[in-house]
């Protein structure tokens, strides 16, 4: 086999290492941090959508660190300032509890054709809303819980 061969295969084996290295890793990390998903049905009178959408748990993970680096910055909703000195410390609290917490349903809302439906299952946390218009359901993993409970406090 000529050297320039050798140099191509090598060159070769080299790349296939690092795509299969890379979608492993990345297997690796979605399987760690786990999946939310996001499952959307609504119709109207505009049309209907419907989407199903998982999401690696990571990126949770990676915008909490943006929270927790920049935890200065004003948070200002239509004229309502946000103030977490007052609340953060209780909400993380109940964060951190409920991710150790056995399978329950926290709430249970009916009224009229809609209901607000929300439990920890197994290791995850669902929330469920169903109305008129449509319905959503999101899944995220019970694990994400004392990150988010980490930024509150």
């Amino acid at each position: 086999m000529s050297t320039g061969a050798k140099f191509v295969l090598v060159v070769f084996v080299l790349t296939m290492v690092l795509f299969v290295g890379s979608g492993v890793l990345l297997a690796a990390a979605v399987a760690r941090a786990g999946l939310i998903h996001v499952r959307v049905e609504s119709s109207g009178p505009d049309g209907s959508v419907d989407l199903d959408l998982p999401l690696p748990a990571g990126l949770v993970s990676l915008a909490l660190l943006g929270a927790r680096l920049a935890p200065d910055l004003d948070c200002d909703i239509d004229g309502v300032a946000c103030d977490l000195d007052d609340w953060g410390p209780a909400a993380a609290a109940a964060l951190d509890e409920l991710a150790a917490a056995p399978d329950m349903v926290l709430v249970d809302v009916r009224d009229r054709g809609e209901r607000v439906w929300i439990a920890k299952r197994g290791d995850a946390l669902e929330v469920q809303v169903e109305g008129r218009g449509g319905d959503v359901e999101v899944t995220l993993p019970a694990k994400l819980l004392p990150q988010i409970a980490e930024v509150l406090d």
